[in-house]
């Protein structure tokens, strides 16, 4: 291999490697990353709508979803967590039948927030405006 293909080979998987590990730094927020994903592909069968939900869990809102799916700070004891990642048709979640499956960096983005903690934020309409501090003036 020339020595030019060798050091542009170096040089892409290092980069690669250095966006994973800033990827992985980055604090999963609910609002932005986590929120989008259950209301696209979960609220379907396990959100507000009491009539359509299954299994009784509702995961539109924190206390139910913490009470039963989601062990904050430890992903691997999350029952959420195992179901994205099961490969049972019986138990994976979405089910087959819904044909609408997550996409691995959706499942890796659920994984790190229940890992982080899996801290709820309301939606942004519901935050009252706050003024940032002024800044210092000399």
């Amino acid at each position: 291999m020339p020595a030019r293909h060798s050091s542009v080979v170096f040089l892409l998987l290092s980069v690669s490697a250095v966006g994973h590990a800033e990827t992985a730094a980055v604090a999963v927020r609910f609002d932005r990353d986590i929120r989008p994903i259950l209301s696209d592909k979960c609220y379907h069968c396990h959100g507000p709508d009491e009539a359509h939900r299954e299994a009784e869990l509702g995961l539109d809102l924190e206390a139910p979803a913490k009470e039963s799916a989601i062990v904050p700070g430890n992903a691997d004891e999350s029952e959420l967590v195992r179901r994205i990642l099961s490969h049972d048709p019986d138990e994976m979640m979405p089910p087959p039948s819904i044909k609408k499956p997550l996409e691995p960096a959706e499942i890796e983005l659920l994984r790190r927030w229940a890992e982080q903690g899996a801290e709820w934020t309301l939606h942004w309409a519901f935050v009252p405006p706050a003024r940032p501090p002024l800044p210092a003036v000399p």
